[in-house]
């Protein structure tokens, strides 16, 4: 019975092969879901296991998918998006970085903004504020 399971759950695989996950994670996800299944299967409910692994399996498969919908869309800036006329690759670090001493310049100069600002509304009176 856990043969034909595993080969109606790789079956049931083939239609998620072009989601660009790896079959192998996918077979293993499917895996869970099949142990889940045999787990919780009561045949007093009216279905056959088979058609309740199926289910299980497939409701696993698609939670995984989910799960990952909400890192597919985070980008490393350590990823290559091309190369450049030498033929080495570009990533976004490369093209969005900044030099460390001009970002540190910059947050000085919004401090030391800051600090004069405050330093002003504290000496004017009452009447003089905004």
């Amino acid at each position: 019975m856990v043969y034909f399971l595993t080969s109606h759950r790789v079956h049931n695989l083939k239609k998620f092969d072009n989601t660009g996950e790896d079959m192998e994670d996918l077979i293993s996800i499917g895996t869970i879901g099949l142990i889940k299944a045999i787990e919780s299967y009561k045949p007093n409910k009216g279905t056959k296991l088979a058609t309740f692994a199926a289910r299980c399996i497939e409701n696993e498969i698609l939670m995984h998918l989910r799960s990952l919908k909400k890192t597919r869309k985070y980008v490393s800036l350590h990823d290559p998006i091309g190369t450049d006329k030498e033929g080495n690759e570009i990533t976004l670090i490369d093209i969005l970085g900044s030099e460390a001493d001009d970002v540190i310049k910059e947050v000085d100069l919004k401090v030391r903004r800051a600090r004069f600002t405050a330093t002003s509304i504290s000496w004017m009176t009452g009447k003089k504020r905004l």
